[in-house]
C-alpha cells in the first residue's frame, strides 16, 4: 500500500541527503511494515517531492513510501510520531494513490528579514530586474531572479520586515530563497538576521500534494 506522508522539517541547516537519511531513519524506528527495493542492496522505497534549501526550514514538506500491510492512517501516523525526533516531525499521513511530485511547480515561502534597511530592501526587490550569480551541475550562470518570482508581499515590523513571497519551485524552474539574501549582501544592505521558511508546495493550478 502507498502512503503520503506530511512533515516538518524542523531544522534549516541539514543537507537533502541528511534528511533522507532522517526520515529513513524513523520509518525503521517506527517498526511499520515497511517496503524495501529488491536486489543486492535493497533499500526503502522513499520519494521527497522536492528537495528543501539549506538554511530553510520547512512546515508542510511531503513524502511517499509504501507499505508490504494494509493499516489505517491513524495507526501509521501514531507509529511515526512515537519514532520521530524534534528534526523531523510527521503531522498526517494519505494512503492510496496521490499527485505526483513531478508536477511541483510553484512554493510559498515566509522570509523574515532583520535590518535597518527595510525600505532599501523593499525598493530593491521592487525592480524589474534583479541580476545574481546561480551555481548549477558545476557551471555558475547570471540570473534574474524576478523571473523566478511569481508574488512578492512586504510588511515591515519594528525590527525589520517579513515578506510572503511565491516562488518557482520544481524540474524546469526552481529558486531558491537564501539567493535573494545572496543579491542582498552583495549589495551591501545591512542583514542581521535572514530567516526562510517553506510554507507549502503547488502544482501550475496553486494545488496542494495532500
Amino acid at each position: 500500500m502507498k502512503v503520503r506522508l506530511q512533515f516538518e522539517k524542523n531544522v534549516r541547516y541539514i543537507s537533502h541527503l541528511e534528511l533522507m537519511r532522517t526520515i529513513q531513519k524513523i520509518l525503521k524506528r517506527s517498526n511499520l511494515p515497511i517496503r524495501y527495493s529488491e536486489g543486492f542492496n535493497p533499500h526503502i522505497v522513499l520519494s521527497i517531492a522536492v528537495p528543501i534549501p539549506v538554511g530553510v526550514c520547512g512546515k508542510n514538506e511531503y513524502a511517499d513510501f509504501e507499505l508490504t500491510t494494509d493499516m489505517t492512517e491513524d495507526e501509521i501516523i501514531s507509529a511515526l510520531k512515537n519514532a520521530s525526533d524534534s528534526a523531523v516531525r510527521p503531522k498526517a499521513v494519505k494512503i492510496g494513490d496521490a499527485k505526483d511530485f513531478k508536477y511541483t511547480v510553484y512554493a510559498k515561502y515566509s522570509i523574515n528579514i532583520v535590518s535597518k534597511d527595510t525600505k532599501k530592501i523593499i525598493e530593491f526587490l521592487s525592480r524589474d530586474e534583479i541580476n545574481t550569480e546561480k551555481k548549477a551541475k558545476g557551471k555558475i550562470k547570471i540570473i534574474n531572479l524576478k523571473e523566478y518570482i511569481h508574488e512578492m508581499n512586504f510588511q515591515e515590523t519594528a525590527d525589520g520586515l517579513n515578506i510572503d513571497c511565491i516562488l518557482a519551485c520544481g524540474n524546469e524552474k526552481n529558486l531558491n530563497p537564501m539567493l535573494i539574501r545572496k543579491a542582498l549582501i552583495k549589495e551591501n544592505f545591512d542583514i542581521e538576521i535572514f530567516n526562510a521558511d517553506r510554507i507549502d508546495v503547488f502544482d501550475a493550478e496553486f494545488k496542494g500534494f495532500f
